[in-house]
């Protein structure tokens, strides 16, 4: 969920006049403080639910839902797409709903089928019931996910926009280290130490979840800015739906990879960046669990330890991200780029010496690999304005979107058929082979005349055909 907000934002009306402070970080018209401080705390409680339900799920599939050890990478993948699918499906027309009755309806709903889905998941024993709650909850994500870049591009003032997502950015990944690595990680384990049952611990644990979605539902109705800042759509527009619109991105995208193929690379990126992540995410505390039940060591504890997992992925993540901005500005991004998906497909693949995770090189692995991560995402970006010629730079965006789910759609199901059939961490050694094709790509690319500067590239691709 790292690129939540880079999602396709609509573009928002330049603000005029001038507007509320937050901090630093000049506001748009009409936005106050109180509403840019709301915003903040519900997008931590936006993505820090996305994220517990990734990283608790495995626990529940050890206990309280009997599932065959043989078939939990399958199940977990399976539970994955259907959600990808809904966000997929559904993000256009709920944007479009943004614009029609406000924000703060929306994100309130969003959160609230959040908090359903999650109230249910304390509920289920059966495998149908598994999938009754994730499809509520990722009808949530899709809500959130819609209403979230929206917001993100209407509050700041367009001189302080890039301020606004960093803060936010940082914001969302520290309510991961705090919220979910730390306290949702260990809640199960201390509940247990007085004497509370093991499954009833991770009911608790989901309901306690539930609640925080119910809070931040309110906070958004009652704290966000109320109305829009779009321009109502006019009626020749409305008929040209999200999937018309999905389509006709494809059709110019595929003229200008046929005039210029070097922008592949940019398609690549984004299959591989949100793949990486989406593979991290889904596989990693199952994988840690595995290890901790085969150790002996009961699911509790191993939810802390994949607590601490997290919290170095989450930590290296954001160090990672305060200066890689800063080095893909001066250095030639696709070098840079090429130098970030090599570490994370050799990260990955060293993943195979892991056995246990008492030491301490496994979170420096881990973390390694999230710092690589980050650099890929980051640069991908800067690599999408940078290639995309300025009149497709909008189709580009809708592009690399279209391409990150297709990423995560397929390497996910690929994953967990590798997680059941060959082992835990399968799913990492083939994301890793895949970072180290695309960052061959990468290197035959930055290798070719035209790339020695990123002035030159942007200068190449805002010049027309």
């Amino acid at each position: 969920m790292k690129d939540m907000v880079n999602t396709e934002v609509p573009s928002t009306q330049e603000t005029t006049g001038r507007g509320h402070s937050f901090g630093p970080i000049r506001l748009s018209q009409g936005v106050g403080t109180s509403h840019a401080l709301s915003f903040l705390m519900v997008a931590i409680s936006s993505i820090g639910l996305v994220v517990f339900l990734n990283f608790m799920q495995p626990y529940l599939l050890h206990g309280q839902i009997k599932v065959p050890a043989r078939s939990l990478g399958l199940l977990t993948s399976h539970l994955s797409i259907m959600q990808e699918l809904l966000v997929l499906i559904c993000v256009g027309p709920l944007g479009a709903l943004c614009d029609r009755v406000g924000r703060p309806p929306v994100f309130a709903a969003g959160l609230t089928g959040l908090a359903l889905g999650l109230g249910l998941y304390s509920m289920v024993t059966s495998v149908v019931g598994l999938y009754v709650a994730r499809f509520v909850f990722g009808c949530g994500v899709a809500s959130v996910t819609a209403t979230l870049a929206t917001v993100a591009a209407d509050y700041p003032h367009n001189r302080d926009r890039g301020k606004f997502l960093g803060l936010l950015l940082v914001t969302q990944q520290l309510a991961i280290l705090g919220l979910v690595a730390n306290l949702a990680a260990k809640l199960p384990h201390w509940l247990i130490a007085r004497g509370v049952d093991g499954i009833a611990a991770g009911q608790i644990t989901f309901r306690a979840a539930a609640v925080v979605g119910v809070a931040g539902a309110a906070l958004a109705f009652f704290g966000l800015k109320h109305g829009t800042s779009m321009p109502k759509r006019q009626p020749a527009a409305s008929a040209y739906g999200p999937l018309a619109r999905r389509f006709d991105t494809l059709r110019l995208i595929v003229q200008q990879v046929r005039r210029e193929p070097r922008f592949m690379i940019v398609l690549a990126v984004a299959f591989v960046a949100r793949g990486d992540a989406a593979i991290m995410t889904t596989f990693l505390s199952l994988w840690t669990l595995r290890i901790a039940s085969e150790s002996g060591i009961d699911t509790a504890a191993a939810l802390s330890i994949a607590g601490r997992l997290l919290s170095a992925v989450t930590f290296c993540g954001i160090a990672t991200a305060l200066f890689i901005g800063w080095a893909a500005d001066r250095l030639n991004r696709v070098s840079v780029l090429a130098v970030a998906l090599a570490v994370a497909g050799g990260g990955n693949i060293a993943l195979l010496t892991i056995r246990s995770f008492g030491d301490w090189p496994v979170y420096a692995l881990v973390g390694l690999i999230a710092a690589a991560e980050t650099a890929v995402i980051v640069c991908g970006q800067a690599v999408l304005g940078e290639q995309a010629r300025a009149e497709l730079r909008g189709a580009a965006v809708g592009a690399f979107s279209i391409f990150g789910s297709l990423g995560v759609l397929i390497l996910v199901f690929c994953g967990g058929l590798l997680f059941d059939k060959v082992s835990g961490q399968a799913p990492f050694v083939m994301i890793g082979a895949v970072n180290l094709l695309a960052s061959l790509a990468a290197i035959y690319v930055a290798l070719r005349p035209g790339f020695q500067s990123n002035e030159a590239n942007a200068a190449r691709t805002n010049t027309s055909y």
